[in-house]
């Protein structure tokens, strides 16, 4: 059921900062710069991907989480962080595995605000690296106007 979610996020997060770290302190021991860790995290990451995408049950957006839900609800979230990943390591090509299956089934347009601002932010970052400035100003003009105003980050 989707009540795993949240722990599914949370492992999310802890997995893509400790690899993270884990690259910095192999680069402080060992002068290599080679992400072997951030590479292993992204593996790990997409088989959740995987499972959560191709869970059978029905979909219901908004719906409480629960034993019968669908795990898809966690779809974005892992999505943002592989993006974040990829990113990291340079595989832009390796985003449109993800954009093909989660714009088809609409998962794009469901979950919470901020897992919708920070895809549409990365999909318009990948749009400016490939040269489509109209469809990265849309996508990054509704990251910035939807974003939490509170985040001085953003």
């Amino acid at each position: 059921g989707n009540w795993l979610i949240p722990a599914l996020h949370t492992t999310c997060r802890t997995t893509h900062k400790i690899s993270i770290s884990a690259d910095i302190q192999s680069y402080k021991t060992t002068g290599r710069n080679d992400h072997s860790k951030t590479q292993n995290a992204v593996t790990l990451l997409q088989e959740s991907f995987s499972k959560t995408l191709n869970d059978r049950k029905e979909y219901v957006p908004g719906a409480p989480l629960s034993t019968d839900g669908s795990k898809k609800a966690g779809v974005l979230y892992i999505v943002n962080s592989l993006f974040a990943m990829y990113f990291r390591l340079n595989t832009l090509r390796l985003c449109k595995n993800l954009l093909r299956p989660v714009e088809s089934r609409n998962l794009h347009e469901q979950g919470d605000d901020g897992d919708k601002v920070t895809y549409r932010y990365y999909v318009g970052r990948l749009a400016m690296f490939e040269d489509q400035y109209e469809s990265a100003e849309r996508h990054l003009d509704y990251a910035l106007e939807h974003c939490y105003r509170g985040a001085r980050g953003n």
